[in-house]
């Protein structure tokens, strides 16, 4: 639900009344970026639409976003694989899975990994 909402709003170009034309505080985006971090590896997603607004709010360029959001979404999923595999390698819970380490499936990882390769030569 929340996606949609980010979308209309992005679509609309909602421009918030009390504009706003600074950059925002060091803790502030220490803290927004541990939410979007946290929030981001505990659904499985880039975070990169919660960044994007993050950065849109505070008026950046929608090139530097787009790149920023890029960096962003490798940075989450790289650390929350490492967070998954140490996490679950010493748990039985996924024993009767052959090739899983940890919290990851690994045929599952592959797909994924060439479904994207795939649909990013076709895009």
């Amino acid at each position: 639900m929340s996606s949609i909402a980010i979308a209309l709003q992005i679509y609309f170009k909602h421009i918030p009344k009390d504009t706003i034309t600074k950059k925002p505080q060091p803790l502030l985006t220490i803290l927004v970026g541990f939410f979007i971090g946290s929030l981001s590896s505990l659904l499985g997603i880039a975070g990169g639409e919660y960044s994007a607004s993050f950065l849109d709010y505070y008026h950046f360029k929608i090139k530097k976003v787009t790149g920023t959001t890029a960096a962003i979404g490798l940075m989450i999923s790289t650390s929350a694989t490492i967070g998954f595999l140490l996490l679950g390698k010493d748990k039985d819970v996924l024993a009767h899975l052959p090739f899983s380490i940890g919290y990851i499936y690994v045929p599952a990882v592959i797909q994924i990994c060439l479904t994207s390769l795939v649909m990013a030569l076709i895009s």
